[in-house]
């Protein structure tokens, strides 16, 4: 069970590297929204006005900066979560998170969608960068306790 923990690495791990390989579809998605298309060969917006291409990009760094944001959250809620009512119950909420903030950002279509998913993932992501190595410490077996607690590293660069 303490293994199946560590998938929460995983699931860290992509979260952060899946923004990057999405940006131009984000892109694309922010700037249909505002009612342009992007030319291919720039990458810039094409038929939008300066403004419009602001808004665009101020939308877009938002969406990937929020991530961040909200892992601060999480992790600083995390701890004092884990100590009121044990790191097994936060543990498990936190896997309701993941699921729902995957759910909402694999099936959002709309601008508010995308930046709803990438909250709660966000929030999840600081809970299980503080709950699950607390978590895999304490219960692992004092003789896999060492390989246990590094499969969390391993899973963040999967």
């Amino acid at each position: 069970f303490v293994a199946l923990v560590d998938l929460q690495a995983v699931a860290f791990g992509f979260t952060v590297a899946y923004t990057a390989a999405t940006l131009d579809a984000i892109l694309d998605d922010v700037t249909s929204i505002c009612g342009g298309a992007r030319d291919d060969d720039e990458g810039l917006p094409d038929g939008v006005d300066d403004d419009d291409q602001a808004d665009i990009c101020s939308r877009a760094t938002f969406l990937v900066s929020c991530y961040a944001i909200t892992a601060m959250v999480g992790a600083l809620v995390a701890g004092p979560a884990a100590d009121r009512v044990g790191r097994r119950p936060v543990y498990l909420a936190n896997g309701c998170c993941w699921v729902a903030g995957w759910l909402v950002f694999g099936m959002g279509t709309t601008y508010l969608e995308l930046l709803i998913g990438r909250l709660v993932t966000g929030l999840a992501t600081g809970v299980s960068g503080v709950v699950v190595p607390m978590y895999v410490a304490e219960v692992a077996p004092p003789h896999l306790r060492g390989g246990l607690g590094s499969m969390w590293n391993l899973g963040l660069s999967l």
